[in-house]
């Protein structure tokens, strides 16, 4: 029961002592800047039917001038595994995406949220004898650029719709974590 207080007690200490600093920082924007992330990739849709939530890492690269609107740059992998029983197999995807992105704001301040979409496209590979696939489609989703103490950072969400040549489409939604430099 005591070490539980004096956990609750570090806890909030340290809110109270982090909260002014990171409220403070400034997501600062340069003209070129690049960040790496990583996070879930839930499949939707009927994918969702076949493929179990899986993980997605990769990078990124932003132009902004001065403005609110800018360009983005994604290279990614993910990894979702086969919802079949008795089958041991994944979706391995190697997407690209360039996006356009419009923050809510040119100036810098403690949290940027923004806007994004564009062109996505993937190529997967399920492995098993089964050929592999690339196709086009599309993404758009939201974030926020924040700063965790000095470190500038990123969380994304995004909607992304891949076309399958079949009539049918690939959707999924990478939700992902980011440290941006």
């Amino acid at each position: 029961m005591r070490s539980i207080n004096i956990f609750r007690t570090m806890a909030v200490a340290g809110a109270v002592l982090l909260a002014p600093s990171m409220l403070s920082a400034q997501v600062a924007h340069k003209p070129l800047s690049f960040a790496v992330f990583g996070g879930a990739a839930m499949p939707m849709g009927d994918a969702s039917d076949a493929f179990n939530t899986g993980y997605t890492f990769g990078g990124s690269m932003d132009l902004r001038n001065s403005s609110m609107f800018g360009l983005r740059a994604d290279a990614s992998y993910s990894n979702n595994s086969v919802k079949a029983t008795g089958v041991d197999a994944s979706n391995k995807t190697m997407g690209a995406d360039l996006n356009a992105v419009v923050w809510t704001s040119k100036r810098p301040s403690a949290i940027a949220p923004y806007l994004t979409g564009g062109a996505s496209f993937a190529h997967y590979d399920l492995g098993n004898g089964i050929p592999t696939e690339s196709h086009w489609g599309f993404n758009a989703g939201a974030g926020l650029d924040f700063a965790v103490g000095r470190i500038p950072a990123r969380v994304d969400a995004r909607y992304t719709q891949i076309s399958t040549g079949d009539g049918t489409s690939m959707k999924s939604v990478p939700l992902t974590f980011g440290i941006r430099f």
